[in-house]
């Protein structure tokens, strides 16, 4: 038996606010990580708006690596420690969308 497919925008499998981040990606709102100037390491996620590109929400890390687990989300160069960008996977945008 094959096991179940986890659907990475439906209802049951993520939270109300994973789902409005998801929600807010797909109307054009961008996910960019914000590093420690001191380490450089990635510390958190900002989103940020298409018209002026300011920050209006910061997504905590582990929010944001469960989004990557559940395939919601990817980041722009396959890894999130030297990520720039995280970007709505195909999978959420086809499931959302058709």
């Amino acid at each position: 038996m094959d096991p179940p497919v986890i659907d990475p925008v439906s209802e049951v499998g993520n939270s109300i606010l994973q789902r409005r981040i998801i929600g807010l990606m797909a109307a054009g709102h961008r996910l960019i990580t914000v590093r420690s100037p001191i380490t450089r390491h990635v510390v958190h996620v900002a989103v940020m708006t298409p018209e002026n590109a300011s920050i209006i929400d910061r997504i905590p890390l582990w929010r944001a690596k469960r989004l990557i687990h559940a395939g919601a989300i990817v980041p722009d160069t396959g890894n999130l420690d030297s990520a720039n960008e995280l970007l709505l996977s195909r999978t959420a945008n086809r499931d959302r969308f058709g």
